[in-house]
């Protein structure tokens, strides 16, 4: 990228001084799930810490153009269309078009999320026309489509066909566009340097603390029995759910699973017996999930050994963790990175059998008097909270800035800031 004089206040933070920064992100749609919860809470981090955030996105459903201020975090929402019955959400021309033309904040940082075309649009748009008065633009990789969710897609139109292929595009392309590349993984980190990434910061999902609470309370709200032993299984990735029932038949009546968000699939005739033992409470609020979280015993995170799961970090993992919960997950990328990091992370192979029997001997042992290592409440906190994290996104800002103004025309810093 040519050199050019960085923004003001990138300038500023350059020389030492605590300038505040503008820092604009740019996501798909105001889904509440996933990685809404991860660009959030490093937006309303990064506002704690004294910067301006606001969030360009675009409605969930088919409304017009709204706004809206979250935990101190400026959200402008464009309008969307019907018709996504034909048409993709992040390809529908109408959606698209209102996208563009919406009102985009001045910003010292714009930082796309997802490497989806109607956010990813934008981004180009205004690095295009941004660039050269000093921006920086960052983009977040914290899934990797092509070749890992989209690996086995079936596409059933245009619509989505077109889809694919663009973001296909996005993440080929758009890491040698950014001047930094954000990831959740090291495998992401090593794919965004391979594609011409200047620059790479990882920065995992994190947690946000909740208060405590007594678990009787919390499992008669929720129809748990007070007496059983519960395994929880919570999300939107049922891929591995039948591994956590595969435990669930080694072990005896006093275990029960209990399950959230995951739309629950008809048991096969092998596992009917199980019915019983499995209590699905459908789709809870974020502030419920973390509620029922409490309640359990163990948090369930079992992961197959594929592209998308080397390449993401599951939220729920910190989740768990910080509602005091050992967790017993599948020794698989970031999964298996942190998890021989931190207390209270129990790792087994990745192969559904194996990973069944280490976690049904692992409960057993529990019921038999020889409890599974807690995380450390400290621990957890110097490393995933949420406000941590942002600290370390800032860092990220503040590093490539410095790089930004020492490149300036070769000049040193502080002669920069003089012109």
């Amino acid at each position: 990228m040519k050199s050019v004089r960085p923004r003001p206040a990138l300038l500023a933070r350059a020389e030492g001084a605590s300038r505040p920064l503008q820092v604009h992100f740019i996501v798909s749609r105001d889904t509440h799930t996933g990685t809404y919860f991860r660009y959030h809470s490093l937006a309303s981090g990064l506002v704690r810490r004294g910067h301006q955030v606001t969030v360009s996105s675009q409605q969930c459903l088919a409304e017009p153009a709204g706004e809206d201020t979250r935990d101190g975090v400026r959200y402008l929402l464009a309008a969307r269309y019907r018709g996504d019955s034909y048409l993709e959400p992040t390809n529908h021309p109408l959606s698209f078009l209102a996208r563009l033309r919406a009102a985009q904040p001045e910003a010292d940082v714009h930082h796309l999320f997802q490497p989806f075309e109607n956010s990813a649009a934008l981004w180009l748009r205004r690095r295009r026309r941004d660039l050269a008065s000093g921006a920086m633009f960052v983009w977040d990789w914290d899934d990797l489509f092509t070749g890992g969710l989209l690996l086995n897609h079936r596409c059933k139109n245009w619509s989505q066909r077109l889809s694919v292929a663009l973001t296909g595009w996005i993440e080929r392309s758009l890491p040698r566009r950014a001047h930094l590349v954000t990831t959740c993984s090291q495998f992401l980190a090593q794919r965004a340097r391979t594609a011409g990434a200047s620059d790479v910061e990882v920065i995992h999902n994190g947690f946000t603390a909740a208060p405590t609470a007594a678990r009787d309370p919390l499992r008669a709200r929720f129809g748990l029995p007070a007496d059983a032993f519960l395994l929880g299984f919570i999300g939107w990735t049922p891929t591995e759910l039948d591994w956590c029932l595969q435990a669930l038949e080694r072990l005896d009546e006093r275990v029960l699973l209990v399950c959230c968000g995951v739309p629950f699939p008809p048991l096969a005739e092998p596992q009917r017996h199980l019915a019983s033992r499995i209590r699905h409470l459908g789709k809870l609020t974020p502030a419920d999930a973390g509620a029922l979280m409490r309640a359990l015993d163990v948090g369930l995170l079992p992961l197959a050994r594929s592209p998308f799961n080397e390449s993401r970090l599951p939220i729920k993992l910190a989740d768990y963790l910080s509602a005091g919960l050992p967790v017993i997950a599948a020794d698989v990328g970031e999964t298996g990175v942190l998890g021989r990091e931190l207390d209270g992370v129990h790792l087994l192979p990745p192969e559904p059998a194996a990973w069944a029997a280490g976690c049904a001997e692992l409960v057993r042992g529990a019921l038999e008097g020889r409890p599974l290592v807690r995380p450390s409440a400290a621990q957890l906190a110097a490393r995933l909270s949420w406000d941590t994290l942002a600290g370390q996104l800032e860092a990220a800002y503040d590093r490539v800035g410095a790089r930004l103004a020492r490149g300036f025309v070769g000049r040193p810093i502080s002669s920069s800031l003089s012109t």
